[in-house]
């Protein structure tokens, strides 16, 4: 049966699917939207095993982990923020004092508030009543749930034992080999220009982040990209059939595209694998099917006006861009690998299929770009990074029998690894934090680290929904404008200096 920590999992993944139905679409759209969203966790919701046991003991280490981490993430200012946050509060901000759809006034007509919103509508719901302290208890809440459950349904896709905890702490730790690639550029003077330590950005062209650096920058793509993973564990636990990590997946699309993109190829094996074993259902395909209709409005949502963000194939002629990507690939991925194929079961011929599936995402996911930042090389890559984290558990688990010179390889691998998410945790800590600013997205914008950056990674054309006036509401209040020109004096950044007094 469907563990019961796996359809919380769903539910909390989907529940801002449903609030964007209500307050984003037309009524009846919106109304068949959720209908179908609805439809689509009903065989989930019956197949699971609501009476099981949970590990408790687990479970309040998942939960502990998680409140920490969420904590030090920086929501709700307790600790200092990363610089993704200066646009992220705005987001949850203008979402709670504005109507929905939020919109901007812009030098060539009026924008509207387009990004992946999956975090921040069930909070942004609650500080309608509460108020902004209420809308960021609500965050906070919301993902060190998700975070628990996740930690928790990886280390219970292990066998019982020590491999369960292991598993929980890896992926607390995991990352590949940063510090010694940020070392060696630093020596030489071939740094990006850094106001505060953030070592995951050593390559220039590509990354691929630690969990930790997810968490405290990116938590959406890095919670949809999880939330897949999660399904997948359970499916290769035989807990879960592959067409119902569908709703799932379908639901973390509005947190995160990019992720969720990241998934694919691993639910496709999962599909594969299910069709040559005569497992599909005709009920399963009917929920897979729902999903699937109900995210089709949150995919028109998030590609209105998008055309003009950076996008297309690296230029691999470029000896640069191929040393960058040698480079990732040697010291973040390669050794993982390596570690994943030691502890592998060799008389299991699907483990062997999947380490290819894995092998083949991390080698081809740099070839193509989003953004000017490359968003695509480190939000795809969450799924797999993920799940290259739980296959390198079985030889951890089995360190005290193997050779010591293996033992030494591992033990410096994990406490190499480790660096970056202890870099990442000590400047948080010891960085002031800052109180919440009152600018708004677009504000946002035009201060801080992402001063100058394209206003079209979250604010879309008004008229390119105008195209689709059955399907979208139009807003209902005036615009917001740019009225504060410093949006937090004083506080410190990675990617800039102090903003101006």
């Amino acid at each position: 049966m469907i563990p019961a920590s796996l359809t919380l999992v769903v539910m909390l993944t989907l529940a801002p699917g449903l609030i964007f139905a209500a307050g984003f679409l037309q009524p009846l759209p919106g109304m068949a939207t959720a209908i179908l969203a609805a439809l689509s966790v009903v065989s989930t919701a019956r197949r699971t095993d609501w009476r099981g046991r949970p590990d408790w003991l687990l479970l309040a280490a998942a939960t502990a982990t998680a409140v920490t981490l969420t904590l030090l993430s920086g929501i709700g200012h307790i600790f200092w923020q990363t610089d993704d946050w200066t646009v992220r509060d705005a987001i949850l901000s203008d979402l709670v004092r504005n109507p929905w759809p939020v919109s901007y006034t812009l030098a060539d007509g009026v924008g509207l508030l387009r990004a992946p919103l999956g975090m921040y509508l069930v909070p942004a719901l609650v500080g309608k009543a509460m108020g902004l302290g209420g809308a960021e208890a609500a965050l906070f809440t919301q993902n060190a749930a998700l975070l628990a459950l996740f930690l928790y349904i990886f280390a219970t896709t292990m066998p019982t034992g020590r491999s369960r905890w292991i598993a929980m702490g890896l992926f607390v730790g995991f990352c590949g080999i940063d510090c010694i690639p940020w070392a060696l550029r630093w020596i030489e003077g071939d740094l990006p220009k850094l106001w505060l330590p953030h070592i995951d950005v050593w390559s220039g062209y590509f990354q691929y982040s630690s969990h930790v650096t997810l968490l405290f920058w990116t938590p959406h793509h890095a919670l949809a990209g999880w939330a897949a993973i999660a399904a997948y564990q359970n499916w290769r636990a035989g807990r879960l059939p592959a067409l119902l990590t569908a709703p799932l997946w379908a639901a973390s699309f509005f947190w995160s595209p990019l992720a969720a993109a990241g998934a694919v190829p691993f639910l496709a094996f999962a599909l594969a694998c299910d069709l040559r074993d005569g497992k599909v259902r005709a009920a399963d395909f009917a929920s897979a099917a729902a999903a699937g209709l109900a995210a089709l409005p949150a995919a028109v949502f998030l590609t209105r006006d998008s055309s003009a963000i950076e996008k297309g194939f690296m230029d691999f002629t470029d000896p640069n861009v191929q040393a960058a990507y040698v480079s990732l690939l040697g010291f973040k991925a390669a050794p993982w690998l390596l570690v994943a194929w030691l502890g592998r079961d060799p008389a299991d011929r699907r483990s062997l299929s999947e380490f290819s599936v894995l092998t083949a995402v991390l080698l081809a996911i740099p070839f193509y770009k989003i953004g000017f930042a490359n968003d695509f090389a480190m939000r795809a890559s969450i799924p797999a990074l993920a799940l290259l984290c739980l296959r390198s558990v079985p030889a951890l688990t089995t360190i005290g029998a193997q050779p010591a010179a293996r033992r030494a390889m591992l033990a410096t691998l994990v406490a190499l690894g480790a660096v970056t998410p202890a870099v990442e945790t000590a400047r948080n800590s010891m960085q002031q934090a800052s109180p919440r600013s009152a600018c708004n997205v677009l504000e946002s914008l035009k201060d801080g680290p992402y001063a100058g950056s394209p206003l079209d990674y979250y604010i879309a054309s008004a008229a390119s929904f105008d195209t689709h006036p059955a399907l979208f509401r139009g807003p209902s209040a005036a615009p917001l404008s740019l009225q504060i020109r410093r949006c937090w004096p004083g506080r410190r950044f990675v990617y800039g200096p102090p903003s101006a007094l």
